[in-house]
């Protein structure tokens, strides 16, 4: 980049393999100031010294960091590909997804054009310069999710020069740190099902349980905040696989079910081994631990309790007061039965926000924990309204 007496080596014979690197959902992260002060600039204060960490590691990189972004270069092409391995790697421990590009081509800033300047590792505000940069930014932002976009030319580079080629080989998850996560681009792609939601980004999967966790109380036990924790990762690894959100939405479940028998045994001093789901719910109801005008998050329990309301409930209960004398009564019955009541009558057979928690959660998380034909597949909709449901309830055990 700059020869041995200080001045800038022509731009036509500049060519450096670049990466460039951004933090996504980094906007809403400073939406406004207070966003800013607490979840933009941690993450920033998170990931950077990170950055510069690496650069001593990989010496024959520069790397640039400013605003949201990273910017490293190195005429060696296994470096930045080593460089972007542990980078992404880091930046996935601490819950912070990056989308980034690899081109090539110049890299320099201001200070190299006029201070003859070369500093391996920049907070800087200065531009960075070179069609190597600005390509790998234009590749970033055209594409979408959490992934590593190489651009034609390097991969050509990549497939004529085996000693480069095995460089990608430390995205083979070879410490089993990130299952399946660090792979080559070309091997490692969103979940089909995913793309079918045209408005849908790995970015809004995030945020929907990002959204969630702002709302959780300081009081919660660490042990609860960490299963709320796995359950909202394996939600945003469902990007790449579309069943894993039943999964997330199982563990969400399973951990509200946790919390309920700790607050159990806090309370009452006996242990909850012998205590089902359901009974955990109307005790904490009976006990106004979940208070009377408790808020459905989660409309998929709704729509399940409505529609076993006119198969089940309301029949049976028609049933007991004598309403309904059929032994065997048709859809048509009920629905006939159900329209001649007055408004205050049907009042005594709608069940408020509360009910519909204890008779449906425990109903859903039987089914996934016991599948008896088929495998119950939820989409992320219920997975993060799932997730919001349980961190509401949990909030309410230890408010």
């Amino acid at each position: 980049m700059i020869n041995a007496s200080g001045i800038p080596v022509p731009l036509d014979k500049i060519g450096e393999i670049v990466l460039f690197a951004d933090m996504l959902g980094f906007a809403y992260d400073t939406r406004n100031r207070v966003a800013a002060l607490t979840t933009g600039i941690l993450k920033v204060a998170t990931l950077f010294p990170e950055v510069k960490k690496l650069t001593i590691k990989y010496n024959a990189a520069r790397a640039y960091t400013f605003s949201d972004t990273i910017a490293v270069g190195s005429t060696d092409m296994a470096t930045v590909f080593d460089f972007a391995k542990d980078l992404f790697r880091c930046s996935w421990d601490n819950e912070i997804l990056l989308r980034g590009a690899i081109a090539i081509g110049g890299f320099y800033d201001e200070s190299q054009l006029i201070l003859g300047r070369n500093n391996s590792y920049n907070f800087s505000s200065m531009p960075i310069l070179g069609d190597g940069y600005t390509r790998a930014s234009r590749i970033e932002k055209a594409g979408k999710g959490c992934r590593i976009f190489i651009d034609r030319l390097v991969n050509t580079l990549l497939l004529r020069n085996t000693m480069h080629y095995n460089s990608l080989k430390p995205f083979n998850n070879e410490s089993n740190k990130l299952p399946g996560f660090l792979q080559p681009v070309n091997e490692y792609k969103p979940d089909e099902r995913n793309l079918h939601h045209p408005n849908l980004t790995i970015e809004d999967v995030q945020a929907g349980f990002l959204q969630a966790d702002m709302r959780l109380s300081k009081n919660i036990p660490a042990k609860i905040k960490e299963r709320l924790e796995l359950a909202r990762k394996i939600g945003v690894f469902a990007w790449f696989q579309w069943e894993l959100y039943t999964v997330s939405l199982f563990w969400s479940l399973t951990t509200l079910e946790m919390a309920l028998r700790q607050k159990y045994t806090e309370v009452t001093q006996n242990p909850s081994d012998d205590t089902s789901f359901r009974y955990l719910l109307k005790w904490a109801e009976d006990n106004n631990h979940i208070p009377i005008d408790v808020k459905i998050m989660w409309q998929g329990i709704v729509t399940s309790f409505n529609n076993r309301f006119f198969i089940e409930t309301f029949p049976e209960a028609a049933c007991k007061q004598g309403i309904l004398t059929s032994s065997n009564p048709t859809i048509k019955d009920i629905m006939e039965l159900w329209g001649s009541l007055k408004e205050d009558e049907k009042a005594k057979f709608i069940s408020g926000n509360r009910q519909i928690i204890i008779e449906e959660i425990p109903r859903t998380r039987n089914l996934l924990a016991h599948p008896s034909i088929a495998n119950w597949i939820f989409p992320p909709r219920e997975a993060i309204e799932c997730y919001w449901q349980t961190v509401e309830i949990i909030n309410h055990l230890w408010d």
